[in-house]
């Protein structure tokens, strides 16, 4: 990551001018200017006051490169996601080394079974659109049974996510979208 090209970027998007960031930071303009031009490393603290008036969380900052060049993912380059049960399907819509935020999956379970905890380790929350097919979301400590079915959504916290049985005769597809990412 080249730190002063993104702060240099970032105070752009935000239309503030090298003045504006400096005196609302506490430093001088031509520090600001030095660090745009990688001359010099900003202190940590030096950089988080920067941020502050760029409205930028720290670990965002260096979670997300404005210069990731990826944008549509063809077909032909998805993963595989491995997961216990070796029926189903876990495909990765998303190249899974890049940095992100969440992780989206088509999810394939053929009738008569089911993706359970088990098979997904993941702390955070889920979401979940049904393309295809039936089934019933079982929650950890809970009395009711969901049941989906195409076009049905459902947003799970995952410290509450049980399991999702395909209860039709036909493959229950899904596009599942987990963050934060497990991988």
């Amino acid at each position: 990551m080249n730190i002063g090209e993104e702060l240099r970027k970032t105070r752009n998007l935000k239309g503030y001018t090298m003045k504006y960031l400096a005196d609302n930071a506490g430093i001088s303009q031509a520090l600001v200017s030095q660090i745009e031009r990688n001359v010099v490393d900003p202190s940590l603290k030096t950089l988080r006051a920067i941020l502050r008036v760029l409205d930028t969380e720290l670990a965002t900052f260096f979670l997300y490169d404005s210069s990731t060049p990826e944008v549509v993912f063809a077909r032909k380059n998805r993963t595989k996601m491995q997961l216990k049960n070796p029926k189903l399907i876990a495909e990765n819509l998303v190249d899974p080394t890049i940095t992100k935020r969440m992780q989206p999956l088509r999810l394939i379970i053929p009738n008569n079974e089911a993706f359970t905890k088990n098979d997904y380790k993941h702390t955070g929350e889920e979401f979940g659109f049904v393309l295809t097919g039936t089934g019933t979301i079982k929650l950890k400590n809970k009395l009711n049974d969901y049941h989906i079915k195409v076009g049905d959504t459902f947003y799970i916290p995952s410290h509450l996510f049980d399991r999702i049985e395909n209860n039709g005769k036909d493959d229950l597809e899904i596009i599942w979208v987990a963050t934060p990412p497990t991988m």
